[in-house]
């Protein structure tokens, strides 16, 4: 956001300043002679860091932490999926992102997927649901219950592609069975808290979604 508007970049220099001064406070128990000279480098109130009152926690925002996680997770599979298809480091790609829930936080954090994942923001689409059909030679990134579709004709060896949806059908398969064992072990689920049940049967359910999702991807290539 430093390269936004003037208001933009503003907010950044405040943002970046309370946070580094709470932290120092923070850290000013552990170290305190480097965090008492930085202290008094940044905006603060007072003389010394010494009696500065310690920070106080405010509301937190699970729903918010839970986007931004999912968020980072999707740009690492798309880096990740970079790499793997040989695809230049610097070189900008078109991407459609099916967020499904996530849609507005992901639209809100557009500049920074764009940044991180290397995706040309002119070209990148955030999507409730999945388009009826996409373009053939697409690479397709799944990170939890986001998916990225990438076109990639021209800018990576299909073969490659192929083999890495292979694998990520085989590790949800192991998965899927993994998730079953426990499922149908009746001392397990007969002793088990109901929550600890319900984690494995939505295992299995994510499982069953990623392996239907990544087969009909494998198919489209």
């Amino acid at each position: 956001r430093l390269k936004g508007t003037p208001e933009e970049r503003q907010a950044v220099a405040q943002t970046v300043a309370y946070t580094l001064e709470r932290s120092v406070r923070l850290l000013h128990p552990f170290m305190p002679f480097v965090t008492e000279a930085l202290w008094q480098e940044l905006p603060h109130v007072g003389d010394s860091v010494m009696v500065a009152p310690w920070p106080e926690a405010g509301p937190r925002d699970e729903e918010a932490e839970a986007d931004f996680n999912a968020l980072i997770e999707l740009t690492r599979a798309i880096r990740n999926a970079r790499t793997e298809a040989n695809v230049e480091p610097g070189r900008w790609i078109a991407a459609d992102i099916v967020a499904g829930p996530r849609a507005a936080a992901f639209a809100g954090a557009s500049r920074e997927l764009s940044w991180l994942a290397r995706i040309d923001e002119e070209h990148l689409t955030i999507l409730e649901t999945e388009p009826p059909s996409t373009a053939d030679g697409v690479i397709s990134v799944l990170s939890g219950e986001e998916l990225a579709i990438l076109p990639m004709a021209g800018l990576v060896d299909l073969d490659a592609e192929r083999d890495r949806l292979r694998r990520e059908i085989e590790e949800a398969k192991a998965e899927l069975q993994r998730a079953e064992r426990q499922l149908n072990n009746e001392a397990f689920v007969a002793k088990a808290p109901p929550q600890v049940v319900d984690v494995q049967r939505k295992r299995c359910e994510t499982a069953l979604d990623q392996i239907a999702l990544l087969e009909r991807r494998l198919s489209e290539l």
